[in-house]
């Protein structure tokens, strides 16, 4: 699966360079890269609306963490709003609370948000059943996270993306690992890295490297251990991780109509062992 992905986000991110010259937000299109202000939503279902006002209509609904132009910050009468446009072109004010400024003097948002072939944050298509955009943009410690959705590659009960985290290593920004799933998440503790999400988790040691031949992957953090659903067949099974405990619970669909059948496991002496079910 991942090669499918990689092979869909390599074509596609090296037409980034055309954005750097042709934005995507018009009412931007005149400010220079450096100077444009770009954001991430904090909230689910964040109304969008047509003025900067509680009644006005809504236009849009913005996702958790779904990265944003910010095209105006509000002053006098529209104090505490800002407008946005979202990837696919929908534009509305939001309340400011809701939408953090990325920080453009952070050396690393600038490899994100400039560097032409590595990050994109554009809607295109290689084909006309195929679009692909930037979904978020998250930051936690030194380590930088960016989602990706493909959409209409898989059934259209699903979305398939993708999850990139970068890091500096010897003074260069790195992708240190991926994931294919664009709603992963992130968890650290000392050396290890959880990365999860409803179908899969993977566990990596932050400290190791794979040796490859290929030089774009020999930075790529070692795998210690990995859970995934054990049955696919109804696609509302699923999994939750517990970051705290280190504690899966896989809720499986055995038969149709049939409630979920659960299973627990734990993360201990770098396995998941099977607690429950």
């Amino acid at each position: 699966m991942r090669c499918k992905h990689s092979a869909t986000i390599m074509k596609i991110l090296c037409l980034m360079s055309l954005f750097l010259v042709t934005p995507l937000f018009s009412e931007i299109e005149r400010v220079p890269i450096e100077d444009r202000v770009y954001g991430i939503v904090r909230g689910e279902n964040v109304p969008a609306r047509i003025l900067p006002d509680d009644k006005a209509r809504i236009n849009t609904k913005l996702k958790n963490y779904e990265f944003v132009a910010v095209t105006k910050i509000g002053e006098g009468k529209e104090e505490g709003w800002v407008k946005i446009y979202n990837i696919p072109g929908k534009e509305g004010w939001v309340k400011k609370e809701n939408v953090e400024v990325i920080d453009s003097n952070d050396k690393g948002f600038k490899e994100i948000l400039n560097n032409q072939c590595r990050i994109g944050r554009m809607l295109n298509s290689v084909s006309k059943s195929e679009e692909i955009c930037l979904y978020r943009i998250m930051k936690i410690e030194d380590y930088y996270y960016v989602s990706y959705k493909i959409k209409d590659i898989v059934p259209p009960y699903l979305e398939g993306g993708t999850m990139q985290i970068y890091r500096y290593i010897d003074g260069s920004f790195r992708e240190v690992s991926f994931s294919n799933q664009e709603n992963a998440f992130v968890s650290l503790d000392e050396n290890k890295m959880f990365i999860y999400g409803s179908r899969k988790i993977l566990v990596k040691n932050s400290t190791k490297y794979i040796t490859t031949k290929m030089k774009s992957e020999k930075y790529y953090y070692t795998l210690i251990a990995r859970l995934s659903l054990n049955i696919t067949k109804y696609l509302d099974s699923y999994m939750d991780f517990d970051p705290k405990t280190k504690i899966v619970t896989q809720y499986l669909r055995i038969k149709e109509n049939q409630p979920y059948v659960i299973e627990k496991y734990q993360f201990k002496n770098d396995e998941f062992v099977q607690i429950g079910g």
